[in-house]
C-alpha cells in the first residue's frame, strides 16, 4: 500500500463568515493584516504577498508560521513591519533527508549538483542567473548555502553551480 499526501486546504469558514476576504487561505498584506484592517492572521491558514517572489503564497511550514505569528505580533504594536523571508522546508523521509529552500516556481533552468544514485544531490532553480530555489537530498552544505544565497538574490554561475566539487557559495556570476 502507497499513501501519498499533497498539501491541505486551509480552514476558512470562521474567517469568511466573519467577513474576512478567502482566497485558498485567508488573504492578509505584507504586514499580515486581513481585509478587516483590525484583525491580523498568521500562519498555513494565510495567502500572504512574496515580495521576493512577486506573487501570493499559502504556504505550510513551520517556520513561515512562528515568522508570520512575530510579523503580527510587531504590527498588533504598530511596527510597520513586513514579511518577507526567504521560506525553507525539510523533510526526513526514513535514511533521507529532503531540504528545500525558496520557491522553484517560474524557474527557467535547473541545474543538477551531485549524483543522486549516491544519494546526496542538490538541484538549484534559476531564473536568468538568480537563484530561486535549491532542493537537496542529503546535502545539508548545499542547502545552508543556498538559504543565504537566495536571501541576497545571488547571480550564479551555470557552469561553476554544476560542478559538484565547487562550493556552492563559490559559484557565483564573477561579470555583469
Amino acid at each position: 500500500m502507497v499513501v501519498v499526501g499533497v498539501g491541505a486546504v486551509a480552514t476558512t469558514e470562521l474567517a469568511s463568515a466573519a467577513g474576512l476576504t478567502c482566497d485558498n487561505g485567508i488573504v492578509v498584506d505584507e504586514y499580515c493584516r486581513t481585509s478587516d484592517a483590525a484583525i491580523f492572521a498568521a500562519g498555513d491558514c494565510t495567502n500572504h504577498p512574496s515580495l521576493r517572489f512577486g506573487r501570493r503564497v499559502r504556504l505550510e511550514s513551520v517556520d513561515n508560521a512562528f515568522e508570520q505569528a512575530k510579523t503580527a505580533a510587531l504590527n498588533l504594536l504598530d511596527r510597520q513591519v513586513t514579511h518577507d523571508r526567504v521560506p525553507w522546508f525539510w523533510s526526513d523521509q526514513f535514511d533521507s533527508k529532503l531540504l528545500i529552500v525558496g520557491l522553484s516556481q517560474d524557474y527557467d533552468s535547473q541545474v543538477l549538483r551531485g549524483d543522486p544514485a549516491a544519494r546526496s544531490f542538490s538541484v538549484c532553480y534559476l531564473k536568468g542567473r538568480e537563484l530561486l530555489a535549491v532542493e537537496a537530498v542529503n546535502h545539508s552544505k548545499d542547502y545552508m548555502a543556498a538559504r543565504r544565497l537566495i536571501a541576497e538574490r545571488a547571480l550564479m554561475n551555470p557552469e561553476r553551480l554544476g560542478d559538484g566539487g565547487v562550493a556552492l557559495k563559490e559559484a557565483l556570476f564573477a561579470g555583469t
